[in-house]
């Protein structure tokens, strides 16, 4: 048992320390907006043509740490709304491989035009079925009230993540379309 101590109170240092240094990067606008785009790219690397699957275990904390250092609900929705965004878009960046159309009959800006349409409504359908998650994540932020109890616990994240797997799979299927990717 001291042992698992011991492990958890560095785990929990290194954690912290981690926690500071972000703390000091995203202190303005201009800088969280910078930050939602690199986590995002982060998340991106996920993705089976990147290779990095590993990263899976942590790609999603700096979209937490985003949402919980928000001021409002408003600044956490746009933050979460870029992070989704720039990891949809390198999701969906395959599609772009159907220019050039011209064997379709298309000219070289109708093609430019069909491709990046055919890119950017995916990307943004998923991205706006995510937006509930974000929610979600602020709504367990904010009901913490205790400056102890403020960190998520472990069946806070084994929630988030059914949510994510329901957005992401169940609804997306049901209510996607032709906009809905698995």
């Amino acid at each position: 048992m001291l042992y698992i101590s011991i492990v958890y109170y560095d785990y929990s240092i290194v954690l912290h320390s981690l926690n500071l240094l972000i703390s000091y990067f995203i202190n303005t606008t201009i800088n969280r907006f910078i930050f939602a785009i690199v986590a995002g790219l982060l998340l991106a690397t996920t993705l089976p043509f990147v290779g990095w699957g590993i990263l899976t275990w942590i790609a999603l904390i700096p979209l937490f740490l985003l949402i919980k250092s928000a001021s409002s609900f408003r600044t956490a929705l746009l933050e979460g709304f870029i992070f989704l965004l720039t990891y949809n878009l390198i999701s969906f960046m395959w599609i772009c491989g159907l220019h050039p159309l011209m064997w379709h009959g298309f000219s070289f800006a109708e093609s430019i035009l069909i491709t990046g349409l055919a890119w950017l409504a995916p990307s943004l359908f998923h991205t706006l079925v995510m937006i509930p998650f974000i929610v979600v994540v602020k709504l367990c932020y904010s009901f913490r009230t205790d400056h102890r109890t403020n960190e998520l616990q472990v069946l806070d994240m084994f929630l988030l993540a059914m949510i994510w797997v329901i957005l992401q799979h169940k609804l997306l299927l049901n209510i996607g379309g032709i906009f809905s990717v698995p």
